[in-house]
């Protein structure tokens, strides 16, 4: 069962957590462990919003957005708090910079003109650095050295299997 967890602010520990099974249904929204709401009408429920209250009494929104992204449009799941986008959550716009090191991570499927194994390596560090640069609880300079370490990596990666392949002739 997929699930996202999230904490409400910086230095605060991962008390939200929302799950769910195949095709949206069956979700569950938890906080501090404890079931607080369900998202029983599947894909059309979660489209659509689901709004719940957190023990303090403050408004939980949940919601799966379509949106375009680097890579094409994207069905994410946007979580707010008093109408403001929880840290981490894909309500956090992507920032300007990290569409470099997204493209340059989607570049080695490209390079390698296709394959799984580049395939997997480069939208799995696209989708890191996705998620890095919308984590609002580090500073921006952490965020854009730890992407860049993330594109550094799958290149590095790619370039040793690369390597490998060339050397055994394959």
């Amino acid at each position: 069962m997929p699930s996202q967890s999230y904490a409400l602010g910086p230095g605060l520990p991962l008390q939200l957590e929302v799950s769910w099974s195949v095709g949206w249904r069956d979700g569950v929204v938890r906080f501090d462990g404890l079931e607080i709401g369900r998202l029983d009408g599947g894909y059309d429920e979660i489209r659509l919003g689901k709004k719940l209250s957190l023990p303090d009494g403050s408004a939980l929104h949940v919601q799966l957005v379509r949106e375009r992204g680097p890579l094409g449009y994207a069905e994410e799941l946007h979580v707010y708090v008093n109408g403001k986008p929880v840290p981490g959550s894909a309500a956090i716009p992507i920032p300007g910079w990290a569409y470099f090191f997204i493209l340059t991570c989607v570049l080695v499927p490209v390079v390698s003109q296709g394959g799984a194994v580049p395939t997997v390596i480069g939208l799995g560090g696209a989708a890191g650095c996705t998620k890095l640069s919308r984590d609002t609880s580090l500073p921006v300079a952490k965020r854009l050295l730890l992407c860049a370490a993330m594109t550094a990596g799958a290149w590095g990666v790619f370039g040793a299997l690369a390597s490998l392949a060339a050397s055994t002739g394959r």
